[in-house]
């Protein structure tokens, strides 16, 4: 059995007293999704605010029969916020990428809470401006970096997350080619071009590690 929903250890609800993150979670409807489940379809009605206290859930959209990832949150993230402020239907689907626990926020609780606390409306004012500009990075990085280049620049950070040891691309490479705004194809041919090149190497029941940091430094920075 799972903890009791807690928003005490997550960072973004620090600026909140406690009586008001105890509030949230009072009006809070709790949830958990397996690996894969859809939490909400894109162009539906909203209902309430997500908060996730544990996993991780990738936001995604889909074009001409490829989905790309918009976004993905982990704990403390939150999602669903802009059809709360600006009216209509979810722009994306949310799906979860391990085992997620969510909280969900309903518009009328959250209502009630930004009456009680103007704070709750700045919180997800600030969430929604930093969101706006990790957009813009993505954007940027789509229309200056190639997949090369942004292949090279993931595995780099899988790499310091294992500490410079064997990783794992924490992701199917369907998901990656997602994640990297391509085709799993061609996330496979750049994942061997790597490995013949000598720049990486396989370590092992879907492990690998890094044999030339140097090469692919250069090559995340074209």
């Amino acid at each position: 059995m799972s903890d009791p929903a807690n928003l005490d250890t997550l960072p973004l609800f620090a600026s909140l007293s406690a009586e008001t993150r105890r509030q949230l979670v009072a009006r809070a409807v709790e949830r958990t999704f397996p690996v894969g489940a859809v939490l909400f379809h894109a162009g539906t009605e909203p209902t309430g605010i997500y908060v996730v206290l544990s996993g991780c859930v990738r936001i995604v959209r889909s074009r001409d029969g490829r989905r790309y990832v918009v976004h993905t949150e982990g704990p403390g993230g939150t999602l669903a916020e802009l059809p709360f402020f600006e009216g209509g239907r979810l722009p994306a689907t949310a799906v979860a990428a391990e085992p997620s626990r969510c909280l969900i926020l309903p518009r009328e609780a959250l209502r009630a809470a930004m009456r009680d606390d103007p704070a709750v409306a700045w919180l997800f004012l600030r969430r929604l401006s930093s969101r706006v500009r990790e957009l813009v990075e993505r954007l940027d990085r789509a229309s200056t970096q190639g997949i090369p280049a942004r292949l090279a620049a993931f595995l780099l950070t899988r790499e310091e997350s294992a500490q410079g040891g064997p990783f794992t691309l924490g992701l199917t490479q369907a998901e990656l080619a997602e994640e990297l705004g391509t085709v799993r194809e061609v996330v496979v041919r750049g994942l061997g071009r790597l490995r013949n090149s000598g720049i990486m190497g396989s370590a092992g029941r879907g492990r690998y590690v890094i044999r030339d940091a140097t090469a692919l430094r250069a090559l995340a920075e074209r």
